[in-house]
């Protein structure tokens, strides 16, 4: 397997491609499984992804094969399921549920709580799907089994069913009823010689969190939410304040990438293009687009170029030239100004030489770097991710394509003829 990475790994890929082989998991739920996997709300992608995926919209991840049954297997058992953590300062650590969960030297066999926001006691060994759904749309919070309700006697849970206890299955509950994968973390305690199981359910990483079918008191697209002592229907505000975060962070994401670039590249070669009016403005001054070509770009979107229907995208080049009032970016044809293949170019320059194998003239290509070289030879790049990647290491991918003018001909020529 391939190994893991930033962006959309090649690791993630083949993970995506293999659940949606199943036809066990809706786009949703998958985009919802790797940005858990992920844990970067700035790194979040959409359902819109795997679509893309699904319909081999994106060239570069149509070579990428589906995970192993074994590889998709270690993924579900571990991307949503944490062991408890044993430090100083997490959910399930001694410091922090000491302070949650006490009692006294008087009621040994009682806790002394009350339910809370964060707190719901069951007297049996029951994760109640509209809890675990309630805490994940609101800050987390803890299901504490074998404490009665209200009167937090301690009455443990049978030590069969914490052995027995299957994380997987609850795994599938909470995807099957929310079509989404949270992250459930599981400690177990012992007050006066009983068994008391303690689950920590994170803040769900994309809310609101949505119920996803009927199941007992439950409803499909019933949103529950934590309040003091109970879960509820969440209340129009609530639900606001939920939509405003998510619209926030994903600004805030977007807003931060492109500063990133910006330091990236420099202020001073940088600039803000208007996708209305083609207009380019950067701090030297501005130009335009002409308007003719705006429909056919396509642009980037999560960190990748969207390739939809198949069609290529479009490498913006060419001159720049003065309008009125204002400058205007002009297109090039670069199999115009590239007219020859290399097919081509071999063939007239064995018409001019004669009888010179392949080999011969390659090695003169490359000696002299004229790939390189603009005014003998342009790459054809078929994807920005290979565009920068040779912009940024000098590498260029082996299935690279060259197009060559007809002062090649001319050049390798006259250098041939010399050797």
């Amino acid at each position: 397997m391939p190994k893991k990475r930033n962006s959309l790994s090649e690791y993630e890929v083949s993970i995506i491609k293999k659940l949606l082989d199943t036809g066990n998991h809706q786009n949703q739920e998958i985009s919802g499984m790797i940005n858990r996997f992920r844990g970067d709300p700035e790194k979040d992608i959409s359902t819109g992804r795997i679509s893309n995926i699904k319909n081999g919209d994106i060239q570069k991840y149509i070579p990428i094969e589906p995970a192993s049954d074994e590889d998709v297997q270690e993924f579900l058992s571990s991307y949503n399921v944490k062991p408890a953590r044993e430090g100083h300062d997490g959910p399930l650590s001694d410091a922090t549920l000491s302070a949650l969960l006490r009692t006294s030297k008087h009621t040994p066999n009682r806790l002394v709580i009350s339910e809370t926001d964060i707190i719901e006691c069951k007297e049996g060994f029951n994760l109640p799907i509209k809890t675990i759904a309630a805490f994940a749309n609101n800050k987390g919070g803890y299901l504490v089994l074998g404490v009665k309700n209200e009167t937090w006697e301690i009455v443990g849970v049978s030590s069969k069913k914490s052995e027995k206890f299957d994380f997987n299955q609850l795994n599938q509950l909470i995807r099957s009823n929310l079509g989404i994968g949270l992250e459930v973390s599981r400690r177990t305690m012992e007050f006066a010689g009983k068994i008391v199981e303690v689950f920590y359910v994170s803040r769900a990483h994309t809310r609101p969190v949505i119920l996803s079918k009927q199941n007992g008191d439950v409803s499909e697209g019933q949103i529950y939410f934590r309040y003091i002592g109970e879960d509820r229907l969440i209340t129009p505000t609530d639900l606001s304040k939920i939509i405003e975060d998510r619209v926030s962070q994903l600004a805030s994401s977007v807003l931060n990438k492109h500063l990133s670039n910006i330091l990236k590249v420099g202020i001073e070669n940088a600039a803000i293009m208007n996708l209305e009016t083609g207009e380019v403005d950067g701090k030297s001054g501005k130009f335009c687009i002409e308007k003719a070509l705006l429909p056919k770009l396509r642009f980037i979107k999560e960190g990748e170029f969207q390739e939809s229907s198949g069609k290529p995208t479009l490498k913006l080049v060419g001159e720049v030239e003065a309008t009125e009032g204002h400058i205007a970016y002009r297109k090039r044809d670069l199999l115009k100004e590239y007219p020859l293949s290399y097919k081509q170019l071999i063939k007239d320059i064995k018409s001019k030489i004669g009888k010179i194998n392949n080999n011969t003239i390659n090695r003169e290509i490359t000696k002299s770097k004229m790939k390189h070289n603009e005014s003998y030879s342009s790459f054809i790049f078929t994807n920005d991710a290979h565009l920068k990647r040779y912009k940024d290491t000098g590498v260029l991918p082996t299935s690279i394509t060259s197009r060559y003018k007809n002062e090649a001909v001319n050049y390798l020529v006259d250098a041939l003829r010399k050797t």
